[in-house]
């Protein structure tokens, strides 16, 4: 890259005014010219004007296998971003989710909006139900953030859809059960709606 090319977007007077500064602030501490300090300054202010370079490593979140209660009965299925999601309406069951089940053990490296679907017994013994979670990064945090299916997240996700926010059709709301929720708001985040707003919908 030529010189020319990569100061384009530095505002030159600016620079020159944070390293007269930078020259100053040494020059009184040391009682001496600000001109002997000019060189050092002006390196500084360059490489603090410069913008930080990309890093070589795309940002992930690490997110650790395993249930909530080892004596529970549960699975866990990582779904990568490009994975094509299934209409929630034809949701029935953990087998209708894309990927494989994960191990029970371990730790699967989350990449862009990169998801985990989760669900497990209530108890050990008696027959209580079950519980789901949906675990999705957030690329405005690189955080893993975990979402359960609600009533007020549907409602959220309907409002979204029929308000414009995000251009889904409204067959995307159609489905019943936990699993079908947690399709339709992932379907909902890939489609644009805000990570932080989902997660802010009890």
């Amino acid at each position: 890259m030529s010189t020319t090319t990569a100061t384009a977007s530095i505002d030159r007077a600016a620079l020159l005014r944070d390293a007269w500064t930078r020259a100053r602030s040494a020059a009184e501490a040391a009682s001496e010219s600000a001109r002997r300090h000019i060189g050092t300054a002006m390196r500084a202010a360059w490489a603090a004007a410069r913008p930080a370079p990309k890093p070589d490593v795309e940002p992930c979140a690490t997110y650790v296998l395993g249930k909530h209660d080892r004596r529970c009965r549960g699975w866990e299925r990582v779904i990568r971003e490009t994975m094509p999601l299934p209409v929630p309406e034809d949701v029935r069951g953990a087998g209708d989710l894309p990927g494989c089940y994960a191990p029970e053990r371990g730790t699967e490296e989350l990449f862009g909006l990169d998801a985990v679907m989760q669900g497990e017994e209530n108890h050990h013994r008696r027959s209580r139900g079950w519980t789901y979670w949906l675990y999705v990064r957030d690329p405005a945090t690189n955080g893993i953030v975990p979402l359960t299916p609600t009533v007020a997240r549907k409602a959220l996700i309907k409002k979204a859809i029929l308000g414009g926010r995000i251009h889904l059709a409204p067959e995307v709301l159609k489905g019943a059960g936990d699993i079908a929720a947690m399709v339709r708001m992932l379907v909902a985040i890939r489609a644009g709606l805000p990570i932080a707003e989902l997660a802010a919908a009890e």
